[in-house]
């Protein structure tokens, strides 16, 4: 796998502008009087490398990936973030946007899943997928989500994983996530990565944990190629 891309530049102005002219629900009321608030509030922008930052990121394409949904193989590029809130001295993560661009190829339709590898999000009390789910346009697929789960305090940290359904051979495409964190109100934090998409092997041989059955595990595990005979 490739190594780790670096930060990606981002425009403060433009997010600035985007937090005060458009609403998603992670637009950020602050508290003012009401005889002093005279247009769009915008909290500030904390420097970069701080508030939610990527402590990593991979994608990589895979010809054999089990939807557990479906009970089938799925040919998908995998994007594996972790953010953490760093460092102590700034808010918690009250709420947050997470953004993937995926190269997917010209699919229509494509089937996903945020947090297992089964078919949409699994734990919906957390995250939610904006639009229900991907848009696809010129091969390339836009996946946002929004999390509601717990305050990401002093270096908490989140490991959301995303799968979708491509084209084969995905590999040699960068593939990109974007973080817009609210900081609750008082502050927001943005961040993004980059890796170049690589492609896993053919085969993997598939190890079951002795606890475990293969049906129960095949919940969590990730075929990188065809199943072996049982």
């Amino acid at each position: 796998m490739t190594a780790v891309g670096q930060p990606g530049a981002i425009d403060r102005r433009r997010v600035l502008a985007g937090i005060a002219w458009t609403t998603p629900a992670i637009v950020f009321a602050v508290g003012v009087p009401q005889a002093a608030a005279s247009g769009p509030v915008t909290p500030p922008v904390l420097p970069a490398g701080t508030g939610l930052i990527f402590n990593g990121f991979d994608a990589y394409s895979q010809d054999f990936f089990w939807d557990a949904t479906s009970n089938s193989h799925r040919t998908v590029v995998v994007a594996a973030a972790n953010v953490q809130n760093v460092p102590d001295t700034v808010p918690d993560v009250t709420t947050f946007r997470l953004t993937f661009t995926v190269p997917v190829g010209n699919i229509v339709g494509p089937k996903w899943g945020l947090g297992s590898n089964k078919q949409q999000v699994y734990d919906p009390a957390v995250w939610t997928a904006v639009g229900g789910g991907p848009t696809v346009s010129g091969g390339v697929a836009e996946c946002v989500f929004e999390y509601h789960g717990d305050p990401l305090g002093p270096y908490a940290n989140k490991q959301p994983t995303l799968w979708i359904e491509t084209l084969p051979r995905q590999d040699g495409v960068l593939t990109r996530a974007e973080t817009l964190a609210d900081h609750g109100g008082t502050a927001v934090s943005v961040a993004s990565r980059t890796d170049n998409t690589t492609q896993l092997a053919d085969y993997e041989p598939i190890v079951v944990p002795d606890d475990q059955t293969l049906d129960t595990y095949q919940d969590w595990i990730w075929f990188t190629g065809p199943p072996p005979p049982l």
